[in-house]
């Protein structure tokens, strides 16, 4: 079934580049994808100027959610599928990767904001605002670049152990 809705959004044109990221059989909405991120912007943007750790907390849940197959659940997916126009479609693996990313990102924001180091999870909150913006403002998803790196690195790692 996936390969035929794969098979479907490419007679469509509805695919975006395969260059860029391996195939897995998961679709997703750009247009869903770049609305996430920009809600994820506003939320990050709130804990830099608030310095409130509930924020990356909830980050964290959420972005634990998409990357770890639960993205149904997912309240920045549902409100996103709500907002964005329906679009093109691109592969989900580098996305649940970057929502992997998003979620340890976010740990290390709440680790760090729970010890009172502020200016240090702020600075981490940075990085995790510039690559939502990135992908919001830009289409440009650093986890579609790093994700082919991965999966070389660790079918290497897997191919010389085994």
């Amino acid at each position: 079934m996936g390969i035929k809705l794969i098979n479907r959004a490419m007679d469509n044109g509805q695919f975006a580049s395969f260059d860029q990221c391996p195939i897995d059989q998961t679709l997703v909405s750009e247009n869903g994808i770049r609305v996430g991120a920009a809600l994820i912007s506003v939320a990050t943007i709130g804990f830099v100027v608030t310095g409130w750790f509930g924020i990356p907390i909830a980050l964290a849940v959420d972005f634990y959610l998409r990357g770890f197959g639960h993205a149904k659940l997912s309240p920045v997916r549902w409100i996103a599928s709500k907002l964005a126009k329906s679009g093109r479609l691109v592969n989900g693996a580098p996305k649940r990767f970057a929502a992997t990313i998003g979620f340890l990102m976010s740990l290390i924001i709440s680790a760090l904001a729970s010890f009172h180091w502020l200016a240090a999870a702020k600075g981490v909150a940075g990085i995790l605002l510039f690559c939502a913006l990135l992908e919001a403002l830009a289409n440009v998803c650093i986890g579609c670049q790093i994700y082919p790196i991965w999966l070389r690195l660790t079918s290497k790692h897997s191919q010389s152990n085994g």
